[in-house]
């Protein structure tokens, strides 16, 4: 399984949560299998298309890569990842995820919806600073 989406959530005075949408690229009638990620659990089978129009999502994002600076003491620090194959972007911000990096609200709400599926027993917010 190789990771292609990562959320990762560190509060400063808490602990935090990692999110990961996996792909398996299989020998089986299925091919392409997605599953779900949260922290130490197992993975979870998740929806292919549903999985897939994540991955759509994330390829069609459009971002300015350096936003606006910002500096402080405590808070929440969210870091994204988008991967695949040997190609990595990272993301990282403090707090308010920063208005030159506004479309990645599509992708922490699609994340997070294929995250209430996967885990119902569990009440997470995943997308940063809801407006």
């Amino acid at each position: 399984m190789e990771p292609i989406i990562t959320i990762e959530i560190s509060p400063s005075f808490s602990l935090g949560l990692t999110i990961i949408l996996l792909r398996e690229i299989g020998q089986t009638e299925a091919g392409i299998t997605y599953s779900m990620k949260l922290d130490n659990m197992p993975p979870v089978s998740v929806d292919t298309a549903e999985a897939e129009h994540i991955v759509a999502v994330a390829r069609a994002l459009t971002v300015h890569p350096l936003p606006d600076g910002i500096c402080g003491l405590d808070g929440t620090t969210i870091r994204l990842a988008i991967e695949q194959g040997f190609n990595k972007a990272q993301f990282e911000w403090w707090c308010d995820l920063p208005n030159q990096w506004e479309p990645f609200r599509t992708l922490f709400a699609a994340m997070e919806n294929l995250m209430r599926k996967a885990y119902p027993n569990y009440d997470l917010r995943l997308n940063p600073e809801d407006k």
